[in-house]
């Protein structure tokens, strides 16, 4: 089982590089710029996470094949790009795949060190989401998908759930982590598919209505 971990952990490294050096290519950055967006999409949710839980070295310190598979990862689309036209559903598709990975290890990784469960999600969501946080605001870009109305943050967090409750009910592990993985993707395809947004916060919209009902009110 850890092997299968490791493995999907590295396939969540480069699906994240991949994404992270295509919002570079969007962005014409340099191929500095695109190795530096893929390696902090990759493993900055999971630097976090490990600082956040006194871990240190970081993963990627003791085990320098993460970065390398990043870095590749990052290199090959710069140099692929140009030739072919990544489609935007591929794209979604693999960064859907990729929160779906880090999610689950990252609660995996909380767990083993006996964080609550509560932690141990709000860690694996960080883990997913973390990298491309921080990648969005050292590109400067508008706001960051995490905090925008999409729901990013939300299908792992509600996915990362979904393995507490499975692990809990002792499913098989490799069961566990594949029905949660699939829980993360299809709520996050789901929501680019059908536009399934989180609420916004309008101070001025709620204003406009709570006028409207005083004013009803004052006619009656």
């Amino acid at each position: 089982m850890f092997s299968v971990i490791y493995y999907l952990d590295l396939f969540g490294v480069a699906i994240f590089a991949i994404t992270g050096a295509l919002v570079a290519e969007q962005q014409q950055l340099n191929i500095l710029g695109v190795l530096v967006s893929a390696i902090l999409t990759a493993v900055g949710g999971g630097t976090l996470r490990d600082m956040l839980l006194g871990e240190t070295p970081v993963f990627w310190i003791q085990d320098p094949v993460y970065l390398m598979i990043a870095a590749i990862a990052g290199f090959s689309v710069y140099f692929v790009a140009p030739y072919y036209r990544f489609r935007g559903r591929v794209f979604l598709l693999a960064d859907a795949v990729g929160l779906a990975v880090f999610t689950i290890i990252g609660i995996q990784k909380a767990i083993s060190i006996d964080v609550s469960l509560v932690n141990a999600v709000l860690l694996g969501t960080l883990t997913g989401v973390g990298g491309g946080g921080i990648r969005d605001v050292l590109l400067g870009r508008r706001l960051p998908l995490l905090l925008q109305q999409e729901l990013y943050a939300t299908a792992a967090f509600l996915g990362g759930w979904i393995y507490i409750l499975l692990d809990l009910s002792a499913f098989p592990s490799l069961i566990a982590v594949l029905i949660s993985m699939l829980v993360v993707i299809s709520i996050r395809l789901a929501a680019i598919h059908w536009g399934l947004r989180l609420p916004v916060f309008r101070i001025q919209e709620t204003n406009r209505i709570l006028t409207q009902i005083r004013t009803k009110n004052a006619i009656e």
